[in-house]
């Protein structure tokens, strides 16, 4: 079944059948998981029915989602060209 799979295309140009989805802390769907890359894509049309996403090149090349409580996660950008959230800070 296709709805139960996404096709995705790696930094190495690789293309991937994810099958796999889990639970991220909070976030209240689930989300895809890519194991071999330790990664977990979300889809920022969904996110943003959760939580306030801004953005602003001019200041920060980053996405934030205000989770609540004055806090929030800062995806930046990665050489890549994708918004990625370093878990170490």
């Amino acid at each position: 079944d296709e709805s139960n799979r996404l096709k995705i295309q790696t930094v190495g140009k690789e293309a991937v059948h994810l099958k796999l989805k889990g639970y991220l802390g909070d976030y209240p769907e689930p989300v895809w998981y890519y194991p071999q890359a330790s990664a977990n894509i979300l889809s920022l049309n969904k996110v943003k029915k959760h939580y306030r996403v801004t953005l602003d090149t001019d200041i920060d090349d980053a996405l934030y989602l205000h989770v609540g409580n004055g806090k929030t996660v800062r995806f930046c950008a990665t050489r890549n060209g994708i918004y990625a959230m370093d878990p170490s800070t």
